[in-house]
């Protein structure tokens, strides 16, 4: 189960509400991408976005939540109190943090046990054009 974030497939034409089901530090934290292009959202509450022009039908509706993982969100001086918000701030984000380096490692391909790995039903693009014969195959090079 992901932890950080939800897909929905478009099923009603000229819906533009959705929920965002998981708990994030910022707005900016979440990225929203509509058939792999990222779009511009709009809050209605702290946890549903607004998507304006509507998807067509059919459209995923992509949700993640990428916390800033460039610098910490507490910065800690000598001398300083430390307070219960300013720790429970810097545990959240290493948290957060955590829960996305999971999801992605489930979302990738992975061996399955048994020394075969596995794409979970999903395409997998951008493969090179093979050079040894143990390469894998792209379907370019099997139509030529």
């Amino acid at each position: 189960m992901a932890l950080t974030r939800v897909i929905y497939t478009q099923l009603v034409d000229g819906n533009k509400t959705f929920t965002v089901p998981f708990p994030y530090l910022s707005q900016e934290d979440v990225n929203v991408t509509v058939d792999g292009e990222p779009v511009t959202v709009s809050w209605n509450s702290p946890n549903t976005i607004f998507i304006n022009p509507a998807p067509p039908v059919g459209a995923i509706v992509y949700i993640q939540r990428r916390t800033n993982s460039e610098k910490l969100l507490v910065d800690f001086t000598d001398g300083s109190t430390l307070t219960e918000q300013q720790l429970d701030l810097l545990a959240t984000q290493s948290f957060y943090l955590a829960q996305e380096a999971f999801d992605r490692t489930e979302d990738s391909i992975a061996d399955n046990g048994k020394f075969q790995l596995d794409a979970k039903e999903r395409r997998i693009i951008n493969v090179a054009n093979p050079i040894d014969p143990g390469d894998a195959v792209n379907k370019r090079t099997l139509q030529y």
